[in-house]
């Protein structure tokens, strides 16, 4: 069966991608205003709302190759500039991870080296959270081993003490 597309329908969709990727821009240049900056808590109620614009533009399926650029590029800025903020949010996302590997496989070369830069970018993000989950978890262990020897020297002291006034 053949599908007709009206020229309204091309218009409207041209219209609807550049519309996008102005959005998409100004997301961009926002993330990268802020990035190194001691500011960028700011921007962290925001993420999951960008995330979401993503998702559904990918959902949709009617986007150009510009849009598909900008778009992941986004991504990328996203976990550039809040890194461990935006792991868990990206990781929670609907289509990041589809998205990103649809654009690492794309044949546009400008979107495979964009993809290539957001992966990084999402890897560094999400290698922080290790990072610091794994100094939590050490920095406990350390704790409980320092509390036990605590005990065991308050112990010995005591047997000294008691030693020592006998």
């Amino acid at each position: 069966m053949y599908a007709h597309t009206s020229g309204f329908d091309l218009e409207m969709t041209e219209y609807i991608n550049n519309l996008r990727n102005g959005i998409l821009e100004a997301y961009s240049g926002i993330f990268q205003g802020f990035k190194n900056s001691s500011k960028t808590q700011f921007l962290i109620p925001y993420a999951s709302h960008i995330l979401h614009f993503l998702d559904s533009i990918y959902m949709e399926k009617d986007m150009d190759d510009v849009v598909m650029k900008t778009a992941i590029g986004v991504l990328g800025d996203l976990a550039d500039t809040l890194g461990s903020n935006a792991a868990s949010l990206i990781q929670q996302s609907l289509s990041s991870r589809d998205f990103l590997n649809e654009c690492l496989t794309s044949d546009d070369h400008m979107i495979k080296e964009s993809a290539k830069w957001a992966k990084l970018a999402i890897s560094r993000a999400i290698s922080i959270v290790s990072m610091v989950r794994q100094q939590k978890y050490l920095f406990e262990g350390l704790q409980v081993v320092t509390n036990s020897c605590m005990h065991h020297l308050q112990s010995i002291t005591d047997l000294c003490m008691s030693t020592i006034k006998s």
